[in-house]
């Protein structure tokens, strides 16, 4: 078990697994893409997606581990992983004013010098979502 402030590689621990067990994490995404299963026990934006194992009840979720202990894999669907990473990165921020995907040699994603002055720039995004 590793704890946020432990200095590992998490690219590396995925490279290295058989498959993933995630509660509610991003690093789902990194784990499909690996071309690895994952198993999902909570409810992260992409439950349910055709990359990630998605079990239906605590009884499905357990059989699923089962047979991923003796096994039994899916191949991630990469091009339903793509679309949504290409939706979350370049689509859905590229919409907020104050952030910018697009970084130079490492520098700040953001054009603004506090949350409050994003969240007024994007007050009716934020309305509308909400």
């Amino acid at each position: 078990m590793f704890d946020s402030d432990h200095q590992i590689n998490s690219y590396n621990l995925v490279r290295d697994m058989q498959f993933g067990l995630i509660y509610s994490s991003s690093i789902g995404l990194e784990i499909a893409h690996y071309g690895k299963s994952c198993l999902v026990a909570g409810k992260p934006f992409f439950f349910g997606k055709s990359f990630v194992i998605s079990p239906t009840s605590k009884q499905d979720y357990f059989e699923k581990l089962s047979a991923l202990c003796t096994g039994w894999r899916i191949i991630p669907d990469q091009s339903e992983l793509n679309k949504l990473v290409y939706h979350i990165y370049f689509i859905r921020n590229n919409h907020l004013n104050g952030i910018d995907t697009i970084t130079r040699a490492g520098g700040p994603v953001t054009t603004e010098k506090s949350f409050g002055d994003i969240q007024s720039k994007n007050k009716p995004f934020f309305d509308q979502f909400f």
